[in-house]
This record gives structure tokens, C-alpha cells and sequence, in this order.
């Protein structure tokens, strides 16, 4: 296949309209004709086409990556892949895009965890709420592991903030007080060991 010719399109300066033998054959990035040589009167051969078009998928693919990554941020690895297999770019292409995007530093799941994780204890929540938050954001069960590995008392000071609020509402007036106290909690995701530290502590401060 022969170029005959390479336009810029008129929408948008930074793509252009390569023809080979006449005919229309593909429009590609600015970033793309730089990066094979392309020109006029240039030969290229079906093998190379194909390359050219990988290449292509992966510069569209990187920037629809980056634009997402500008909206919000706290992304992970798995919405980044669902993001572009949404756009039906191929298991290759998301994968080199993945591999750039941790190299840029826009993907970090250990730092996500952990970012995850001092929120839920600000809020108060235990180990069981973070692991749920870890998983729906496809975190890898080993740094999900990693990340939970914490202090004790980080659990602790968070589960007796989550019993104040508790205590607030419900009151420890009877045992059917003291259950709701504790239903609470469990729904912040604490663990009994924990709960029952938190009761324990408080019952010897009254």
C-alpha cells in the first residue's frame, strides 16, 4: 500500500486522514504519524497497518484513561478497566494502558487502600466495612490484607467514637439499649472482640 496522502481533518487540527491508493484507509493522532514516519509516498505493508492501528487504540485509549483520571479522584485500577472495556478497546490495549498509567503514578491500589482505609477509621468504621469498601473497588485480597494489618487501637478509638454516637441515640438505660448500642456497631463493621472492648471500657469508666 502506497500513502497518497495525509490531511489534516478540519474538526480536529491534531488527527489526520491517511490515504493509501486513492482511497481513504485511517485517521490517525497527530502523536501516531510522528511516531511511525508516516508521509507521502511512503509503502507500508499490511503487518505495519496493523501495528499502526494497535498503536492508535492505545493513544485513544491512554487519553480517554487521562480524562477520566481528571474528573475525581480515589480510582483504582478496576474502574480504570471497566472505564475503557466499557469503550470496547481491546484486553491488550487496557492492559498497556494500565502499565502506563501506574508508571504516571495515576493508579496506586496499595496507596488507595490505604487512603480507604484512614477514611473509614475517621468515620468510624471497622476492619469489616473497610474490607467490603477494599473489595467493591476490585483491591487485591493480598493488599486488602496488608492495609487491614493495623494497630488494634486504631480499631478501638474508632469503634468508641461509633459508640458515642450510638449511646446518643439509643441510651444504655436496659439490655434492650445495650443491644441496639451494640447492633450499631456491628453495622459500622466491628468485630465482637472489639464491641466488647469498647463495653468494657465504658462500663469501667461509669
Amino acid at each position: 500500500m502506497l500513502i497518497t496522502d495525509i490531511l489534516q481533518q478540519k474538526n480536529d487540527p491534531e488527527r489526520y486522514s491517511i490515504f493509501t491508493d486513492g482511497e481513504f484507509c485511517i485517521g490517525l493522532s497527530a502523536e501516531t504519524v510522528v511516531v511511525f514516519g508516516l508521509k507521502k509516498g511512503m509503502e507500508i505493508t499490511g503487518e505495519m497497518l496493523c501495528s499502526i492501528r494497535s498503536r492508535e487504540d492505545y493513544s485513544s485509549a491512554l487519553a480517554c484513561a487521562l480524562e477520566y483520571a481528571a474528573r475525581t479522584s480515589g480510582k483504582g485500577a478496576r474502574d480504570f478497566r471497566v472505564k475503557l472495556e466499557s469503550k470496547e478497546y481491546s484486553a491488550h490495549t487496557v492492559n498497556a494502558v494500565l502499565e502506563r498509567l501506574e508508571e504516571l503514578g495515576y493508579v496506586d491500589d496499595s496507596a488507595l487502600a490505604r487512603d480507604i482505609v484512614s477514611r473509614c477509621l475517621e468515620k468510624g468504621e471497622g476492619e469489616l466495612m473497610m474490607r467490603q469498601k477494599l473489595k467493591i473497588k476490585g483491591i487485591d485480597a493480598q493488599i486488602i490484607n496488608e492495609v487491614c494489618d493495623i494497630d488494634p487501637e486504631l480499631y478501638v478509638k474508632a469503634a468508641l467514637q461509633s459508640y458515642d454516637k450510638a449511646v446518643e441515640r439509643y441510651g444504655l438505660e436496659d439490655r434492650k439499649a445495650r443491644a441496639k448500642v451494640y447492633a450499631a456497631l456491628q453495622r459500622k463493621g466491628f468485630g465482637s472482640e472489639i464491641i466488647n472492648e469498647v463495653f468494657n471500657i465504658n462500663d469501667e469508666d461509669m
